[in-house]
């Protein structure tokens, strides 16, 4: 990255100081500056907390989950838990020779890391994701091995001197999250007759690239309906269907009813229905329809 893809191929001027900042960021051997020991704390801080605020946006989490023995010195809010932890680095190490937190600080936050770990990393809930991220990531590799004139300019010396593979690969570790979806969706999901997508069409010049219609029943095979809906509706198995009441009217009586062999639900009270398809956001749309 920092060698060959950084400024159209020629690379960032960077001091080995900040090199090593850079690859000792996250894990392993610490880095050899307060600078990069700084840099690496700050990351640890910043991304255990917009993790849990992540998790209580998908449902996995909830405020009361998280332990009462690290909230109580750290703080309850995310803001609370940063000033907490941003303080402690400062007024400790400024009486150290390194980076470090206070003994009682380090300790609940080491806590929380632990239970992030055990209730959220490794959450089979959450675990289950990561196939759908690795059939993104296999099926725009292969596409841009196959089509390498689909690649940014920027790549095309890459792809020349060290090959297709080396190039798509290039391209795709450089993606953010929200960018890779982008590109997806831009290389493979269907869109209607007369649709236009400018910024789609300049990615892929022109040419449309879908789905097989194999992935996409493999895709159809890894989504359940009831998971979508579950945390909206609280659903109760009825033989090979799931009822619920209907969130789209009030009633006191489960007239709500989910579909899992038709990966569809219909309401007989106010006539509400949808079926799922696949889609690049979260790898799920529903089309509803209502009365």
């Amino acid at each position: 990255m920092v060698d060959r893809l950084e400024k159209n191929g020629r690379g960032l001027n960077l001091t080995q100081e900040v090199r090593d900042g850079i690859r000792c960021h996250t894990s392993g051997e610490e880095a050899g500056t307060l600078e990069g020991k700084i840099v690496r704390l700050a990351d640890r801080i910043a991304y255990i907390n917009h993790d849990i605020d992540d998790a209580m946006r998908g449902g996995v989490l909830r405020q009361e989950d998280l332990p009462d023995s690290a909230c109580a010195i750290l703080g309850n809010t995310k803001s609370r838990r940063i000033n907490t932890l941003v303080i402690s680095a400062i007024l400790t190490s400024e009486k150290a020779d390194t980076i470090c937190l206070a003994p009682e600080i380090k300790k609940p936050f080491d806590e929380l890391h632990s239970f992030m770990f055990e209730k959220v990393y490794t959450n089979p809930r959450c675990k289950g994701e990561e196939g759908k991220a690795i059939d993104i990531l296999k099926h725009m590799y292969e596409h841009f091995v196959r089509h390498p004139d689909d690649l940014p300019e920027e790549y095309a010396l890459i792809c020349e001197e060290e090959g297709a593979e080396r190039a798509a690969c290039d391209y795709i570790a450089g993606m953010s999250d929200s960018y890779a979806l982008r590109v997806f969706d831009a290389l493979f999901i269907l869109r209607a007759p007369g649709e236009s997508d400018a910024w789609s069409t300049s990615l892929i010049g022109g040419r449309p690239a879908l789905l097989s219609d194999e992935f996409l029943q493999e895709l159809r095979s890894k989504i359940d309906i009831e998971e979508i809906i579950a945390p909206y509706v609280n659903l109760r198995r009825r033989g090979r269907t799931y009822t619920g009441l209907c969130p789209f009217h009030n009633e006191k009586t489960p007239s709500f009813t989910v579909y899992p062999e038709t990966q569809s639900f219909y309401c007989f009270g106010c006539g509400a229905g949808a079926t799922r398809s696949p889609s690049c956001a979260g790898w799920t749309t529903l089309t509803i329809w209502r009365p």
